[in-house]
């Protein structure tokens, strides 16, 4: 889940039960920049993964 910098212990979702993204990898991100060299490392490390399925 990418979440913006600022907010990551302090969702704000009304309605929504938190216990949906317990466990959830949590990638931080600050506009303009989304795509950081931790979110690149977490898609290949995932893509990986899964080619070795």
């Amino acid at each position: 889940m990418l979440v913006a910098d600022g907010v990551l212990r302090r969702p704000e979702w009304k309605g929504v039960s938190l216990k949906l993204v317990e466990g959830t990898p949590v990638l931080a991100m600050q506009p303009p920049v989304y795509v950081t060299e931790e979110v690149v490392e977490f898609v290949r490390g995932r893509l990986r993964a899964g080619a070795a399925v």
